[in-house]
C-alpha cells in the first residue's frame, strides 16, 4: 500500500495465504503477478521505495529486492544479537560520528507529543549471510540509520537498513520506516470499519478473494476519484453520512463470484430475488418441456379429439 502522501493511499498488490506463509514469497508473488499482467520492469516504475515492517528480512532477501527487482528498501533491526548490528556498532566506536538532533511529533495514544530524537546515516556498511559454520557470503553495501530517542524515561536505540542515501538525509529514511503507522491507521482499520473488509461472504476460497478483492478494487477508485475531484467527493460523503450508510458499499453484503471472473455486488434481499427469477425461469422451462413431451405422446398414440380437448383444458386451469 502507498503510504507517502495522503491523495495517493492505494494498494499495488495483494496476496493471499495462510497465516503461517512466509511473508517474503507472498511479497515476491505479488511482484511476479504485477510482471505477469502489467509487463516486465513495471515493478520498478510502481514501487519507489518499499518500507518493509516486522524487523529484519535477511541479507539475501534484501539484496533479491535492490538487484532483481531494481526496487529500493527501509526496514528496521530488532534483534541486536545480530553479526550486522555487532558490525556497525565496531564501525561507529572508530569513527566516533556526530548526531544531528531533531524534534518530532508523534502519536501517543491519540495524544500529539514532541520527542527529541538524536540521529545518524552513514553508507557503505557490509552485507552479509553466514552460515551454520560462521562462513559468510558478501552480497555487497548497504546504508544504515541510527537512531536515539526515549520512550518511558529509558534511552533506546533503532537502527534502519536501507539502499538510500544514509548520510545525505538521514531524517527521510527515518520518516519512511515511521509512516508504515499508515497502513494500520488509515488502511486496515478504514477498510474494516468503513468498507466492511472483515465481513466475508462466505469460506470457499473463490467468495473471499471475491470480496477481498473487488473491495480493494473500489477503495482504489474512490482514492483516485477523492485526488481527482475533492470537492464533489466531500459533498458525496456529506450526502451519505446524512442517509446514515455505513459503507462505500452502501449495505451491501454480497459479493458473488460468477462464471468468467465476473463479480457482482447484491444486498442480500436483492439477490434472493434474483435466484427467485431464475429459478421461476428454470422451472417455467422445465414445464414448458414436459408439456411438449405430454403432447408428443399424445399425438404419437393418435388418441382421439376428446382426450386431447381434455388435455388443453387441464393447462388452462393450471
Amino acid at each position: 500500500m502507498n503510504v507517502t502522501e495522503t491523495g495517493r493511499l492505494r494498494f499495488v498488490g495483494c496476496a493471499l495465504s495462510s497465516i503461517n506463509t512466509d511473508e517474503r514469497g507472498l511479497l515476491l508473488h505479488i511482484f511476479e503477478d504485477i510482471e505477469k499482467h502489467l509487463g516486465k520492469g513495471k515493478v520498478k516504475e510502481i514501487v519507489d521505495n518499499l518500507t518493509l515492517d516486522r524487523g529484519y528480512w535477511g541479507a539475501h532477501f534484501l539484496w533479491k529486492l535492490k538487484n532483481r527487482w531494481g526496487v529500493d528498501f527501509v526496514t528496521m533491526v530488532r534483534d541486536d544479537d545480530l553479526d550486522f548490528v555487532e558490525y556497525v556498532d565496531c564501525y561507529l566506536r572508530g569513527i566516533n560520528p556526530p548526531f544531528q538532533e531533531r524534534w518530532i511529533t508523534v502519536n501517543n495514544r491519540g495524544k500529539h507529543e514532541k520527542k527529541k530524537v538524536r540521529i545518524h546515516g552513514v553508507n557503505g556498511i557490509s552485507l552479509r549471510r553466514y552460515s551454520p559454520l560462521g562462513k559468510y557470503k558478501e552480497f555487497g553495501r548497504v546504508n544504515v540509520v541510527i537512531a536515539y530517542d526515549e520512550q518511558k524515561g529509558k534511552k533506546r536505540r533503532r537502527m534502519y537498513v536501507t539502499s538510500l542515501d544514509a548520510e545525505k538525509d538521514p531524517f527521510r529514511i527515518f520518516k519512511f520506516y515511521k509512516e508504515r503507522w499508515t497502513i494500520e491507521n488509515q488502511g486496515i482499520r478504514y477498510l474494516s470499519q468503513r468498507w466492511n473488509l472483515r465481513d466475508l461472504a462466505g469460506r470457499r476460497l473463490n467468495s473471499i478473494q471475491a470480496r477481498i478483492w473487488t473491495i480493494l478494487m473500489l477503495y482504489n477508485t474512490v482514492k483516485i476519484l477523492e485526488m481527482k475531484y475533492e470537492d464533489k467527493m466531500e459533498k458525496l460523503e456529506k450526502k451519505m453520512r446524512e442517509k446514515g450508510e455505513r459503507s462505500y458499499l452502501s449495505g451491501c453484503a454480497l459479493i458473488i463470484y460468477g462464471r468468467h471472473r465476473y463479480y457482482g455486488i447484491f444486498r442480500g434481499v436483492e439477490y434472493a430475488k434474483l435466484v427467485a427469477r431464475y429459478t421461476a425461469k428454470a422451472t417455467a422451462k422445465k414445464k414448458s418441456t414436459e408439456i411438449a413431451e405430454e403432447l408428443e405422446k399424445i399425438l404419437l398414440e393418435k388418441s382421439s379429439k376428446k382426450k386431447i380437448a381434455e388435455f388443453i383444458k387441464k393447462l388452462k386451469e393450471e
